[in-house]
């Protein structure tokens, strides 16, 4: 878990994004954040699970919304072989 990660997302100003929805996903992505890297490596499924049992494709959407907000960058994930994510 990362503190500053959470400090930051707590703090932040989502602006038009702003939404209960919303701020608990970036609060769920920040509680998984590794504190050397600022990465978060849950999977879309995961972050529903913890986001109250969401379904993937609010996901999809509330990281989209987040994305565009310029409050996370998203980073598609490879295999250490090099092949599918």
């Amino acid at each position: 878990m990362s503190i500053e990660a959470l400090a930051y997302a707590k703090q932040f100003d989502l602006g038009d994004e702003e939404c209960a929805q919303a701020r608990l996903l970036l609060y769920v992505i920040a509680e998984n954040t590794f504190n050397d890297t600022f990465v978060c490596r849950l999977c879309q499924d995961q972050l529903a699970y913890e986001a109250g049992q969401v379904s993937e494709r609010t996901v999809r959407r509330y990281l989209e919304r987040l994305e565009g907000a310029r409050v996370i960058i998203r980073r598609e994930r490879w295999k250490s072989n090099g092949g599918g994510k």
